[in-house]
């Protein structure tokens, strides 16, 4: 842990969270300049890069691949690989992933490749009247992403009017869901069921809920290309630490913020239970609802507040890790697997089942002879027992793997249970709605708060869920903090 000297310090600016929103605001405002402290209540950064404390292996707690890694797609430079280069980040190796995922039907089993070409043609394979429409589909996520790239994340007035020029596409399909979409563009159902498959486990939405637009996004970054971290992702998340503390700034890890303390209308430092510092500037780089209890109680607008308390929160998600002696062949069993029970396009809850296996793809990752795997499930916001939940998903993943219930490793020796698990009660944060996201997301929080100098970053805030989008948002706020070229393109970084 990292607390010592922190308390009664001054700073220009506190970061609260260690994600990677947080460090990346962190790392920009350092090049400003600014003398930055950091404060999260876990014992490393990284957020949901971060390692599971299990001695041994490398596994972080809910990020499977990175993507925006790649030098040169249909939108010129992905946002890690810009952000990465301008930080001038070291310390990791990212390994490209040959297939993305893998989609498991009762009918049908597609594995997503990479690269627009290979992409058709494996879809076309089973569904070859369809060929051209995909072909034509593809098109239209590559254009989409150009326009994104040409706009800012947080536009001024001058940037909405100059939306029917700049990006048509966009602003036609900003609040449209995916399976409208999909089915004008597509005339086969199980065609439609197998190309929307990113909506449930990457935006926890059916494709009738989930906008085109963020799919369109996702569809053409795995496309370009998706990478594992040799050795585990703390190791990124570790290079952007470093670079916070190379440009002066503090990282208080295991550090809890109790209070955001206000004087005026503005922010003035922030406080935990016996420590506490002063700083002009905050940003909030967590779950926003929290501002709810770090606040005082007559600070925020009643109708901010509102915002807070009743906007819909993504659907949760139930992840079980484990290691296993079982040997997995990686030609029969994919990097990331979601196995499917029905070919209908409205899912229920638990209707898919996902499996995560790093090792395949990085055997550093855990001990000689061993895997890793995580299983992830959708579950409900009731109090349901997680533990009989995670026998219950082990049970079904041994379909999938024959004998892996019997082939469990202890990942600890004292622990009552051979795995781990984690509940994540809003993975994505908001709901990934249409009106919630991109140009008709009115309802997802802005950068700036009613209170002057408290500013948001991360997944609660501007562009949206996802590493590089979360990366890009802490390098806006940095921007808008520093007034440098706000309401501008974020890339190419100057």
């Amino acid at each position: 842990m990292e607390q010592a000297g922190i308390d009664g310090g001054v700073f220009d600016v506190v970061v609260i969270g260690a994600g990677m929103a947080g460090l990346s605001a962190a790392a920009f405002l350092g090049d400003a300049g600014r003398r930055v402290l950091v404060v999260d209540s876990l014992d490393r950064p990284g957020g949901l890069l971060a390692e599971l404390p299990l001695p041994g292996f490398h596994m972080s707690a809910g990020v499977h691949n990175l993507a925006g890694a790649f030098a040169d797609g249909p939108a010129g430079q992905g946002t890690l690989a810009a952000v990465t280069e301008h930080l001038e980040l070291d310390g990791f190796e990212l390994l490209p992933l040959d297939t993305t995922y893998e989609m498991r039907y009762p009918q049908a089993t597609y594995r997503i490749p990479v690269g627009r070409e290979a992409w058709i043609e494996m879809f076309a394979r089973q569904h070859p009247a369809q060929e051209n429409a995909l072909s034509e589909l593809v098109d239209v996520c590559e254009r989409m992403a150009r326009e994104l790239a040409r706009l800012p994340i947080s536009p001024d007035a001058a940037s909405l009017a100059r939306l029917p020029v700049e990006a048509p596409l966009l602003l036609a399909y900003s609040t449209v869901n995916t399976l409208d979409v999909l089915r004008h563009r597509l005339d086969d159902q199980r065609l439609v069921r197998a190309v929307s498959s990113l909506c449930e486990p990457y935006l926890a939405l059916p494709p009738a809920r989930a906008p085109f637009a963020v799919w369109a996004m996702m569809t053409n970054s795995y496309l370009t290309g998706t990478y594992q971290c040799r050795g585990g992702f703390q190791r990124f998340a570790d290079s952007f630490a470093a670079a916070v503390r190379d440009r002066g700034g503090t990282l208080s890890l295991g550090s809890t913020v109790t209070e955001i303390r206000t004087q005026d209308g503005q922010v003035s430092g922030v406080a935990g239970r016996d420590w506490q510092v002063s700083a002009p500037v905050v940003v909030a780089a967590m779950d926003a609802r929290q501002l709810l209890r770090m606040l005082a109680a007559d600070v925020l607008p009643r109708s901010y507040r509102h915002r807070l308390e009743s906007t819909e929160v993504s659907s949760p998600l139930l992840s079980v890790y484990l290691a296993t002696d079982l040997p997995i062949d990686p030609e029969a069993t994919a990097y990331e697997a979601f196995h499917v029970g029905t070919e209908s396009l409205t899912l229920e809850r638990g209707d898919f089942l996902g499996i995560h296996v790093p090792t395949l793809n990085d055997p550093s990752q855990a001990p000689p002879g061993q895997h890793l795997v995580e299983l992830i499930c959708a579950v409900g916001h009731d109090a349901e027992d997680p533990f009989a939940q995670a026998a219950g998903m082990i049970t079904r993943a041994d379909a999938s793997l024959p004998g892996l219930a019997d082939h469990l490793v202890p990942l600890d020796p004292h622990a009552p249970t051979p795995y781990a698990i984690r509940r994540f009660s809003a993975p994505y944060g908001w709901a990934c709605t249409p009106r919630r996201v991109g140009l008709g997301g009115r309802l997802r929080l802005g950068h700036a708060t009613p209170i002057r100098h408290l500013y948001l970053a991360g997944q609660w805030t501007q562009p949206a869920h996802g590493i590089p989008q979360v990366v890009a948002s802490g390098a806006e706020v940095a921007r808008l903090i520093t007034n440098d070229r706000p309401h501008h393109p974020l890339l190419p970084l100057a």
